[in-house]
């Protein structure tokens, strides 16, 4: 799904669009409504997310195929071959950004000797004019995107001060209660979430879920911390002897190499199973320049369902039970709802990184001996960007996974509470 329709840039140069993606802020009627409404928002921000990393990919090719442009510039320009190769990608990278072509050579323009270099000069300046393009959309995609990520916990805390009304009103019932539960409920909405399709399993889950979302929450906190130091703490000397790079002196990367590494130590019956963490494995020791090259690649997919033996039916919660499960779930409401000031410093922290990377590929030097520059300004551009979405890929799933789980837990005591009049 995309929710760039033309293309990331043509979309964040088009107003109208930019008016489109606007959320609606209104309450819904239901913690139901809202959660639905949350979920979707949610699937806009994977998609947000996904695409920037594709346009800041995108941009990486365009400038290794402007590399070598240059190169081939140095002996003459580009043969009509190499410049067909070169052509068919740039065409791919504009059709799916929604690039309008500039002063991009046509392919006969490399047919003789004597236009083939100003064409392959033309070819260059119009990919690195593109790519500073990219940048920028990249830069208000993600002020889209941080934008998407405020609504979604609006949205989700609008549903959890309605869940917690709900728990509220079953306390009350189960301590009113004056016979026992009996046999079984529906399972649906109950155990898919939780991931677990027995009684004990789902009692157990909603027992871990405050602790490993406070654990999640704090990670997230500090990855952001650490990633706006590091994307702050870049500085391109300039006026540093040729072919000198930069990334060796930003000790802060190590920091937050170190503590986006520790995402692979989420083993908890949470968080663990449903999320999968792409890190390049390698030892970097004190090397500042190791981190940022490991960062680049960083990734994180969220696994939507957790395998297990679902049944259409689960045994119900005795009284006593009902109590415990609305207990945990009235914790995790409540930490969902103490989130509010997390959200806002997320949302400056990510801003601050962003326009730290937007700032890194402005200031880059564009010229001969300075290559070892230039490769180091595109490490950190990738590294911030891949760092900056795997934290808001993390961040919205905590507040995705919590408030179902808390709802499950609610579902499955109401359901259950409500087999007390048979037993009487």
């Amino acid at each position: 799904m995309s929710i760039f329709a033309k293309g990331l840039v043509a979309a964040m140069e088009d107003e109208t669009q930019a008016a489109e993606l606007a959320i609606d802020e209104t309450g819904a009627e239901s913690a139901e409504a809202d959660l639905v409404e949350a979920t979707d928002i949610s699937a806009d921000v994977e998609a947000g997310t996904a695409e920037v990393d594709q346009a800041t990919a995108d941009a990486d090719t365009l400038e290794r195929i402007a590399d070598t442009a240059e190169t081939a510039e140095a002996e003459g320009g580009l043969d009509p071959v190499a410049a067909e190769i070169a052509e068919v990608a740039v065409e791919s990278i504009y059709a799916r950004l929604g690039v309008q072509r500039s002063s991009y050579p046509a392919l006969e323009s490399f047919s003789g000797k004597t236009g083939r270099k100003r064409a392959t000069q033309l070819a260059i300046e119009d990919i690195k004019e593109t790519v500073k393009k990219i940048w920028a959309a990249v830069v208000n995609a993600f002020q889209k995107i941080i934008d998407f990520v405020k609504n979604f916990f609006g949205k989700l805390f609008d549903g959890n001060r309605k869940l917690l009304a709900r728990i509220n009103a079953l306390e009350k019932k189960a301590a009113a209660s004056k016979g026992e539960t009996t046999g079984s409920v529906k399972a649906s909405g109950i155990t898919k979430p939780v991931g677990k399709g027995d009684k004990a399993g789902v009692l157990d889950i909603l027992g871990s879920t405050e602790g490993e979302l406070k654990a999640l929450s704090g990670w997230t906190n500090s990855i952001i911390d650490k990633l706006a130091t590091t994307a702050g703490s870049v500085s391109i000397n300039q006026s540093a002897g040729k072919d000198a790079g930069f990334l060796d002196n930003s000790k802060a990367a190590i920091d937050l190499y170190k503590e986006a590494a520790k995402v692979q130590s989420f083993n908890g019956k949470v968080i663990g199973p449903r999320i999968d963490a792409k890190f390049a494995e390698k030892s970097i020791g004190d090397s500042a320049r190791g981190a940022w090259e490991a960062l680049k690649d960083f990734a994180i997919t969220i696994k939507e369902n957790v395998p297990f033996t679902d049944k259409p039916e689960i045994e119900a919660l005795s009284v006593a039970e009902a109590g415990t499960a609305l207990k945990a779930a009235e914790k995790i409401v409540q930490f969902n709802l103490s989130q509010k000031a997390a959200v806002a410093k997320f949302e400056a922290g990510i801003r601050k990184a962003v326009e730290a990377a937007k700032k890194t590929a402005e200031t880059a030097p564009d010229g001969e001996g300075q290559s070892a520059i230039v490769e180091d300004s595109r490490i950190a551009q990738r590294a911030i960007t891949a760092t900056g979405n795997s934290a808001i890929k993390a961040f919205t799933f905590g507040g995705k996974i919590g408030t179902e789980i808390a709802k499950a837990g609610i579902d499955y005591a109401e359901r259950s509470l409500a087999t007390v009049k048979a037993a009487e």
